[in-house]
């Protein structure tokens, strides 16, 4: 396992401190404690832009009537899913054989939400109920504007609902969380998208992190999306670490790891939070690995948290 910074106690400082739950993460034999379950933040539970040079995904656009979206296809693919020395809800380590699927090379940006939000008033900031989305929703938004420079950033503030909607309305699909860490972790089981070298110790940014070094995340925000080319996968696929969280589409269940199914597993069949996955721009680099999963409400929104899409293959 990489090397991982000294241990974390206090996230006073954090902001959106307020998904429930109090997780911790072994980090060799250091244990991060992530505060109390009343103020939890999106720091919660350790990990897990250009095409690279060796990238071997075949890209795909999905088409609607107002935008082009580039897909990769990730093969067919059969790996070890969870970690045993981290948090209980990423245990037992199992395989998981995960059939071909697509899924965006990017996170979904503020320019192509707001396409949506012109074809979905409903969904517009103001309109939506708060059984879909906290009073938060697109909080930094003014009415169909989103913040001035940010038409390439991800969209934030954004509950799963509405994630949800949005991939349904691109004839897509949010990917499930095998899918998901299939496509970062791929056959070989890599800790980060690149492969097993901590981002603190590389010699090129890799991702939109807190940087414990202060080597290359100001700690600022999100920045445009595939700004981080050296933290691709293999395949193409960008920024699957740090940035922003994404939202999947499983419900969370802390046990669910140990009666999962080995075949292309779809998560519980319900439950009170969804799941969302890899970092944001506000957390250190142990956060960022493949593995971790954090736990939110349907209807929660964080200016560290976004998404992207999938879609089946039919081959």
């Amino acid at each position: 396992m990489a090397d991982c910074p000294a241990p974390i106690r206090s996230f006073k400082k954090i902001r959106n401190s307020d998904v429930i739950g109090t997780k911790a993460m072994r980090t060799g034999r250091e244990v991060i404690t992530l505060g109390h379950p009343e103020f939890f933040s999106l720091w919660c539970i350790a990990l897990g832009c250009v095409l690279p040079a060796n990238a071997t995904g075949e890209a795909v656009h999905a088409r609607n009537d107002l935008q082009i979206e580039e897909m990769v296809r990730i093969p067919a693919t059969s790996f070890l899913m969870g970690d045993d020395h981290s948090d209980a809800d990423v245990r037992p380590v199992h395989r998981v054989d995960v059939p071909a699927f697509f899924i965006d090379r990017r996170e979904v940006t503020c320019e192509e939400f707001r396409r949506f939000l012109l074809a979905n008033p409903e969904w517009r900031k103001g309109r939506v109920s708060s059984f879909l989305a906290d009073r938060n929703y697109l909080r930094d938004w003014e009415d169909l504007s989103y913040p001035r420079g940010k038409a390439n950033h991800p969209v934030t503030w954004v509950s799963w609902h509405a994630a949800n909607a949005y991939a349904r309305w691109r004839g897509a699909r949010l990917p499930t969380e095998a899918e998901w860490e299939a496509a970062v972790r791929g056959a070989t089981g890599r800790i980060y998208p690149w492969g097993n070298e901590s981002p603190e110790n590389s010699e090129v940014p890799r991702a939109n992190y807190a940087s414990t070094r202060g080597r290359f995340n100001p700690h600022r925000g999100t920045e445009p999306v595939g700004n981080y080319p050296a933290g691709a996968t293999p395949e193409g696929v960008l920024d699957m670490a740090g940035n922003v969280w994404e939202w999947v589409a499983d419900w969370h269940d802390p046990d669910y790891y140990s009666e999962s199914p080995r075949v292309n597993p779809a998560g519980p069949p319900n439950g009170s939070y969804r799941v969302v996955r890899g970092g944001s721009w506000a957390v250190p680099s142990p956060w960022l690995r493949s593995y971790a999963r954090l736990r939110a409400f349907p209807a929660k929104t964080s200016d560290q948290v976004g998404f992207r899409c999938a879609r089946t293959s039919s081959h």
